[in-house]
């Protein structure tokens, strides 16, 4: 039973992951095709974030009424229906790009709630090595989504086609994950939880007053923020700026993708031997080197290197500071905790990658290399001021 419902949450994060890594890898198609500015994918990517801040925040509230399963249930479905109906343009009235910011939403909002419910549910349910393990199956949604659109252009197929395929995908999960709803409240909190003195779930006011919890969520504002702008503008920064093809460039957004998927794949193994905090720790160190291989003057294949240096950097970071979410805040706080971290995470998603969009593209791995350093920096603290108390 255990065995079945770990196996259906690592393929509900490999869904969840697949949205994530396919606009940007096609975007440089999709706006030169329908005549829509560059910059805008900022826009759309600030509005499908605002939509998953505002989920996440409701997280705790709707989760523990409805129960981890059936959220889940519900948001994969509405995913894959924002998938189907975004190529196909539903409202012709509208602009093309306000259309697909409009259904850009919807897709946020199936995001959110599930992204903090099975962090939680992980966390309080699993080892460490299953957090580790289950972001690096998103990394591979991420990953599979470029794929998909490459495999499609070089057969001569369209974007839409990568859309439509993915879409029906995230519905079939959907129908599967029905018959799982009975298996959610049958896992035990694992030992290390179960040990805590029951209290009221608190509320996420409550949980803002707490010691150390404004550190971390700036910590995952400013982490998530790099991520988000790595995902959406190293292809158009390898096609225009290094002058690859489109099709190179989705390849390089696959790189990363690798890396992330590699790098969490690496620390579910080694999470017990070197602990969470340092796989936070070298992660940091890996990505500013890899993002400084990027910035400086390599060919194809080391820039590539790079790339996949700070998606392997990247990977261990953001699973390391969910699981440690119980243990640092409790577990009567863990939901509205990791709510909160996701509210901020996306708001980084939605102010950054935007933000960095307004400057010249040669300029975006050096936005890239502050993020990374001030993530380190907030996380040692973090560390640091742990420790002390």
């Amino acid at each position: 039973m255990v065995v079945i419902l770990l196996v259906l949450i690592y393929i509900a994060f490999v869904s969840l992951g697949l949205p994530d890594g396919m606009f940007g890898a096609a975007w440089p198609i999709v706006h030169e095709e329908l005549a829509i500015s560059q910059q805008l994918a900022g826009v759309y990517s600030a509005v499908t974030s605002a939509a998953t801040i505002i989920s996440s925040l409701a997280a705790s509230r709707i989760i523990h009424k409805l129960g981890t399963g059936k959220v889940l249930v519900i948001s994969v479905f509405i995913t894959g229906i924002s998938l189907l109906i975004f190529p196909l343009n539903l409202v012709p009235f509208l602009p093309p790009y306000v259309y697909m910011c409009m259904v850009g939403f919807i897709l946020g909002l199936g995001a959110g709630c599930v992204d903090a419910g099975l962090n939680n549910y992980v966390a309080l349910h699993f080892k460490a090595s299953h957090m580790n393990f289950l972001h690096c199956f998103w990394g591979v949604g991420c990953m599979i989504s470029p794929i998909v659109l490459t495999l499609y252009l070089t057969g001569g197929g369209s974007w839409q086609q990568t859309y439509y395929t993915i879409g029906t995908a995230q519905l079939v999960l959907a129908v599967v994950l029905i018959f799982s709803i009975p298996l959610w409240a049958k896992v035990p909190v694992s030992k290390e939880h179960d040990t805590e003195v029951k209290t009221e779930r608190l509320t996420n006011r409550q949980t803002l007053k707490l010691p150390l919890i404004k550190t971390s969520v700036i910590a995952f504002l400013c982490y998530c923020g790099y991520e988000a702008a790595m995902i959406l503008w190293i292809p158009s920064y390898i096609n225009e700026v290094d002058g690859r093809s489109v099709e190179t460039a989705a390849f390089f957004s696959s790189l990363f993708f690798m890396g992330i998927t590699g790098g969490r794949l690496i620390s579910g193994f080694l999470s017990e031997k070197l602990g969470m905090k340092n796989l936070q720790r070298f992660g940091c160190i890996i990505a500013i080197t890899g993002i400084i291989i990027v910035i400086l003057p390599f060919g194809e294949i080391i820039t590539g290197v790079g790339v996949v240096m700070v998606g392997a950097g990247a990977g261990p970071f953001y699973p390391a500071m969910m699981f440690r979410t119980p243990e640092s805040f409790g577990q009567a706080a863990s939901q509205s905790a990791i709510g909160l971290q996701m509210a901020f995470a996306y708001t980084g998603s939605t102010l950054l990658p935007p933000l960095i969009g307004l400057l010249p593209l040669r300029f975006f791995p050096y936005c890239v290399l502050t993020l990374t350093i001030i993530t380190f920096v907030l996380s040692e603290s973090l560390n640091y001021r742990k420790r002390k108390r």
